[in-house]
């Protein structure tokens, strides 16, 4: 009798033993389909967001001519810039917060 007590238990914990095991094979997959599908959804967005920047090798700047603000009867060309180290800041004049900026900028040049 004390012999098939134990082996009805020794048969439980075995039974508990591989539900234990298998429900942390089922949670490691999980956690590795999850990671995986992350690091994918990462690189597409990436890559996605990358699609229209310029080349970072030589090749020019896009052509442009656009009015200065300072005086918009004059304009500024790429064909004058070259060879010159520049910065152009492409503002939006609707927003609030742009327009503060860029007389902060304009008065800290002056």
């Amino acid at each position: 009798m004390v012999l098939l007590d134990l082996r009805v238990k020794l048969i439980n914990s075995t039974i508990k033993m591989q539900l234990t095991l298998e429900m942390c094979l089922k949670l490691l997959r999980s956690t590795l389909i999850n990671i995986a599908l992350a690091a994918t959804i990462f690189f597409l967005v990436s890559a996605f967001q990358e699609r229209n920047l310029l080349k970072t090798d030589s090749s020019p700047a896009p052509y442009f001519n656009l009015p200065l603000l300072s005086a918009t009867d004059t304009r500024l060309s790429i064909a004058e810039l070259k060879g010159k180290t520049t910065v152009i800041y492409f503002i939006c004049a609707l927003v609030h917060g742009v327009q503060i900026q860029h007389a902060k900028s304009r008065s800290s040049a002056t």
